[in-house]
């Protein structure tokens, strides 16, 4: 196999764990942006902004999600089982 392939398999866990992390984190602060957001519902300057925060988050957490699924294929494919390296 190609080195460069290997070597992401090799870290796949260690990645993985790191993704599992950042999007908790983040879908905690989306929760937390709900909350400001639902107590700023007159400030229609303010929701605007917090609207822009939270889809830039949604659309860091799709995309940590789509590393995520793109790692356990490759691991996958290998014939490893997500978590055993």
């Amino acid at each position: 196999l190609d080195a460069k392939i290997r070597k992401k398999a090799f870290n796949a866990p260690r990645r993985i764990s790191k993704i599992e992390i950042m999007i908790e984190e983040m879908e905690e602060q989306i929760a937390l942006l709900d909350e400001e957001m639902m107590a700023n519902g007159s400030d229609v300057g303010r929701l605007i902004d917090l609207s822009k925060d939270k889809e830039t988050l949604e659309e860091e957490v799709t995309n940590l999600m789509e590393e995520w699924e793109e790692l356990e294929s490759l691991m996958l494919e290998l014939g490893l089982q997500p978590g055993t390296l």
